[in-house]
């Protein structure tokens, strides 16, 4: 507003219609009058066209003049977020003579891809890759691979794990809800690879991050169980529970634990806090029931089963619903209650037909408790039908045969059973 004196009017009225400009190139582009300002002018005026000292600088006809083609604003340049000023200018000398006056007054780290990229941004691309790394070695069968392949795996899962701690340092809050069991699978990874101490460093994290969970605990507890490590799964688990002491699966594994070590009557105490905690769950009735079981209490281990088999049924425990029928059997079978263990067979075989478990158990029963050799080989035959490689469906034959005097039938299935064993 050059000539025009400041407080005046005229002052007053331009400086409030460059704002009014200012305000259009902020709202949007579609109100931005100089957002396409090229499109107004031929190409050819290019050098030719002069400023217009009778109209206001902002005017479209001065801003062209001076060299630009396009001002407007963006949210974000090329992954920096915020409200950048974009501005393009014509290939002309009032453009260069405006390039310099702009880059002697704008700090040049201020300026396009000089300016950082914001910390947050890079620890969401960091996270991202955490996420696909750890799905692609999930998803990937490293068995029969060679020692490169192996030795590329546990570079990335070094990445991972920088990555992990750099996130964890910036922001925790980028591990809430299903985000936090990251970390879960990262421990299986770990796990499998033999890496326990990673393992546990992730499951421990994980821990610290889901207040009043046990769930790290339990999947910690299990991990060193399943390699041996007795006592360390029995920390493990006692720190859940200081966590949550309702947690029925770690009451569940303890009981495991602590029978495998001979402590029968406190792993008994453990799985009636798991029936306390949920006396719903058919799982922990069946490893009461087999508690017993292996320490021949069968009128006990019989009373179990029946409890679990009255629990409500669901395709996910099929393998413990059969389970609980055969070993019942065996405990009534026990107990010289022959016919109530080929009852319980039965009705087990009605739910399940194609149990190769249940079959043999038939088979088994008939032939050890009945001396029915003929049913013996016909439930055998069942087994064989599904599962033609079942060594113990054939020794069964070779028993039943032979005692029936059927001396070349017993060779021949004899022989099928010895080929088999030596496989």
């Amino acid at each position: 507003m050059q000539g025009v004196r400041k407080g005046t009017k005229r002052f007053n009225e331009l400086q409030a219609t460059a704002s009014k400009y200012l305000d259009m190139i902020s709202e949007s582009n579609k109100a931005n009058p100089y957002y396409k300002l090229y499109e107004r002018y031929s190409y050819t005026w290019g050098e030719f066209f002069q400023q217009d000292p009778q109209k206001p600088p902002y005017h479209l006809d001065n801003i062209f003049a001076k060299g630009f083609r396009r001002i407007y604003y963006q949210k974000s340049y090329f992954y920096r977020p915020g409200k950048w000023l974009v501005i393009q200018l014509r290939k002309s000398k009032s453009a260069e003579k405006m390039r310099h006056w702009i880059e002697e007054r704008i700090p040049e780290e201020r300026m396009g891809e000089n300016v950082p990229i914001p910390k947050s941004t890079i620890m969401k691309w960091k996270f991202e890759y955490i996420e696909n790394r750890l799905d692609t070695i999930w998803e990937t069968d490293y068995s029969g691979k060679n020692k490169l392949e192996i030795k590329n795996k546990q570079l990335t899962m070094d990445y991972v794990m920088k990555y992990f701690k750099e996130i964890l340092e910036y922001n925790p809050n980028m591990f809430q809800g299903d985000n936090v069991y990251l970390w879960e699978k990262a421990a299986f990874i770990y796990e499998n690879m033999g890496d326990l101490a990673a393992m546990e460093f992730c499951l421990r994290t994980q821990a610290k991050l889901q207040p009043g969970s046990s769930e790290a605990y339990l999947n910690l507890g299990a991990f060193y169980y399943g390699r041996g490590y007795h006592q360390k799964a029995l920390k493990a688990y006692l720190q859940g529970l200081t966590v949550n002491p309702r947690d029925e699966f770690i009451y569940h594994n303890l009981a495991t634990l602590l029978w495998d070590e001979g402590n029968y009557e406190i792993a008994i105490g453990y799985i009636d806090q798991a029936i306390k905690a949920n006396p719903e769950r058919m799982l922990n009735y069946k490893l009461k029931g087999d508690l017993y079981f292996n320490r021949m209490l069968y009128q006990q281990a019989v009373c179990q089963y029946k409890k679990a088999l009255d629990m409500n049924k669901d395709s996910m425990s099929k393998t413990f619903y059969c389970e609980c029928y055969c070993n019942l059997s065996i405990a009534l079978g026990m107990m010289q209650k022959k016919q109530e263990a080929l009852e319980i067979l039965k009705k087990g075989l009605s739910e399940y037909p194609k149990d190769i478990n249940i079959l043999m158990s038939l088979s088994n029963l008939f032939i050890k408790n009945f001396k029915n050799y003929k049913k013996g080989i016909y439930y055998a035959n069942k087994v064989i039908e599904i599962q033609p490689e079942n060594k113990y469906a054939y020794k069964n034959l070779v028993k039943c045969y032979s005692e029936l005097g059927m001396r070349d039938r017993t060779i021949w299935v004899k022989k099928k059973f010895e080929q088999i064993e030596r496989r």
